[in-house]
């Protein structure tokens, strides 16, 4: 599994009640700043001062 990109799963099969969640919010998070950024949209406004 670790060779191929996979412990994560095999992981979350082991003790999904314990890891579902962190799965599903962190992965979902990233999905979303993924899909951002291939959009090219800024969503951290820069402040000149």
């Amino acid at each position: 599994m670790q060779q191929v990109g996979l412990e994560w799963f095999y992981r979350l099969l082991q003790e999904p009640g314990r890891l579902w969640k962190r799965y599903l919010v962190t992965n979902s998070q990233f999905l979303f700043y993924l899909a951002l950024e291939i959009l090219g949209i800024n969503i951290h406004q820069r402040r000149d001062s």
